[in-house]
């Protein structure tokens, strides 16, 4: 997905400067068959450049040099589930953010795409039924049609459908034939096909709709241009105000009678204005830049491959892996290849100077053995590559290609979530709300870790949406996220908001069965530890496991969380850390190595 976002955004940029520069430069101008060039060269670029940078988007995932696959950490936000205090209101409340919001925004863009080609094909097929309808006559590089009225007079590729219900004397009916002729003999109904494939990629750039109308407006000035070179101006500006008529409406079709009579009137007798070069000339460098923009990543990996065809890849030396692993460690993205080329070869060296000297990542020279190694990122500039772990939190998260999904969608998990959360009653009773993060990372193997609190709200909230998210995923399987079709690391964000009413701010209200934590239920403990390791069972009072107990190290964002037999493994900092042991319903329990 991330490639067709890529593409979309560049193609839009190309869209917008051609069209800043047509509105600066060309939007007067009548050079007709001018501006027909630089409209469909417009058009033609904007959606031919970007496909040039593709190719380093398909390149495959591949083992670097140690043979480790790359594992990518992204890191997203989730829908929003929401908790209400009353026990009547145990709802869940799915709040949209930026990555529902991205494939809602992109589903809707592709059903208006859809709706558009499907107008298009419409308006095909029913100019093709049209031609078989109609009293049809075979000319030697057209087909003549007899509309009787029912429909005006236009062109389609080959067609041409002629009105003959309006009274005009055979010169005119030639001169109108002659003007469909032009737009015939020219291919101007391609340049409308084409853009019509334009505006259904790009509806929502205002550019297409004004470039597409301007185009359909330069093809009628064409057509105007040439008749009027046989014909008097005040004759045909005469004949076309005499056949202007209401007509239905064929988008895809050249009408002789258009709505910019007026318009085309006045342009027949404004004289033509001097061409000026420097502004064709201007395109120049604005194309340039264009492609140079573009595909300047392509350049780079080119540059890399054209070096390896003189170079000689080997294993990386032993003495080397350190600084591989640590090129692999900060840009995690890259694919490293390690190279060796005789330093005395000058057909290698020159190639290898033609390296970026952003790609590459480490140069030894072998005085002894006269050869040079280098380690480069096939893939382009180091520069460019952005480490997504890296990212501070208030920065909008990356997405991968296939996030992580739970067994039964985020719906399932947000089912259980609600089954297990409890708002704590000191939240209630002091009327504490908010939203409280979760972060955690689903791994390569479909596995929850690395629990922890982001931004929380404190009042026993913040390890209580803990703990509901972990006992959560012990019942639910992960598929793992998966970028260019490898299963890659992805951490995740789960914000969790705990909402009270105003009937929750009195203790009266209160389910106390619910989310008591008065302690007449308490936690039995089975530990044993090895060094400070500490493992053992977390039961109830009658020895029955209890899955999903919170286990956290005091002071600290470190923690677990018991298995579906109660079962738990942590391994504390110092010999004085104090373990958290808590559990809606049951008295909060803490234990230490000191007291054993």
């Amino acid at each position: 997905m991330n490639n067709i976002i890529n593409y979309f955004v560049e193609a839009n940029i190309c869209l917008v400067i051609l069209g800043t520069f047509y509105f600066l430069c060309l939007q007067k101008d009548n050079h007709h068959r001018f501006i027909r060039f630089f409209l469909i060269g417009s058009g033609f670029l904007s959606v031919t450049l970007p496909l040039i940078n593709l190719g380093s988007f398909m390149t495959e995932q591949s083992t670097n040099g140690s043979g480790v696959i790359k594992s990518i950490q992204s890191t997203f936000i989730l829908p929003e589930l929401t908790i209400f205090g009353s026990a009547g209101k145990r709802s869940l409340l799915y709040i949209l953010n930026s990555y529902n919001w991205l494939h809602i925004l992109a589903t809707l863009y592709l059903l208006v795409s859809v709706v558009l080609i499907t107008i298009f094909f419409f308006q095909i097929c029913q100019i093709l039924w049209l031609s078989k309808t109609k009293k049809a006559f075979k000319q030697d590089h057209f087909t003549f049609i007899l509309t009787d009225g029912q429909l005006p007079t236009f062109s389609f590729f080959k067609l041409l459908f002629y009105d003959n219900s309006i009274k005009l004397s055979d010169d005119e009916k030639q001169k109108v034939i002659d003007h469909e002729l032009v737009h015939i003999r020219q291919k101007h109904s391609w340049d409308i096909v084409f853009y019509e494939l334009i505006k259904t990629m790009f509806w929502v750039n205002p550019i297409v709709w004004v470039f597409k109308l301007r185009l359909k407006y330069t093809h009628e000035y064409l057509a105007d241009e040439h008749i009027i070179q046989k014909t008097s101006k005040e004759y045909y500006s005469h004949l076309l105000a005499k056949i202007t008529l209401n007509q239905m409406s064929l988008g895809l079709a050249h009408h002789f009678n258009k709505s910019f009579t007026l318009n085309r009137i006045k342009m027949m007798n404004t004289p033509v204005s001097k061409f000026k070069t420097w502004k064709w000339i201007t395109l120049i460098p604005i194309v340039t830049i264009l492609f140079i923009s573009i595909s300047c990543n392509d350049d780079s990996a080119s540059e890399a491959t054209e070096a390896m065809s003189t170079a000689h890849q080997r294993e990386v030396p032993k003495e080397l892996q350190s600084e591989l692993a640590r090129l692999q460690q900060e840009y995690p993205e890259a694919n490293f290849t390690y190279m060796e080329t005789d330093a005395d070869n000058e057909e290698s060296m020159i190639k290898f100077k033609n390296l970026d000297p952003e790609s590459i990542g480490y140069i030894k020279k072998y005085e002894d053995r006269g050869m040079i190694g280098v380690i480069v990122n096939q893939n382009g500039q180091l520069k460019k590559i952005a480490k997504a772990t890296n990212l501070p939190d208030d920065e909008v998260f990356s997405i991968v290609e296939e996030p992580a999904m739970p067994e039964g969608g985020y719906e399932n998990l947000y089912e259980k979530i609600s089954q297990i959360i409890k708002y704590p009653l000191q939240a209630r009773k002091k009327g504490i709300a908010g939203k409280v993060f979760v972060q955690f990372i689903i791994n390569e193997n479909g596995l929850l870790s690395d629990t922890k609190v982001v931004k929380g709200i404190g009042a026993g909230c913040d390890h209580e949406a803990m703990r509901a998210l972990n006992a959560a995923s012990l019942e639910i399987t992960w598929k793992p996220a998966l970028e260019r079709g490898v299963k890659v690391k992805q951490k995740l964000i789960l914000p969790i908001t705990f909402a009270l009413d105003d009937n929750d701010n009195n203790q009266s209200s209160i389910n106390i069965d619910e989310v008591s934590n008065s302690g007449e239920s308490q936690i039995k403990l089975d530990i044993k530890h090895d060094g400070l390791t500490v493992y053992g069972t977390v039961m109830n009072k009658e020895g029955k496991p209890l899955a999903g107990t919170n286990i956290i190290i005091e002071g600290t964002n470190q923690g677990s969380v018991s298995s579906i037999d109660g079962s738990f493994k942590i391994k504390l900092n110092t010999p004085k850390d104090k373990l958290i042991f808590s559990f809606m319903g049951f008295q909060t329990t803490s234990y230490s190595l000191e007291k054993c």
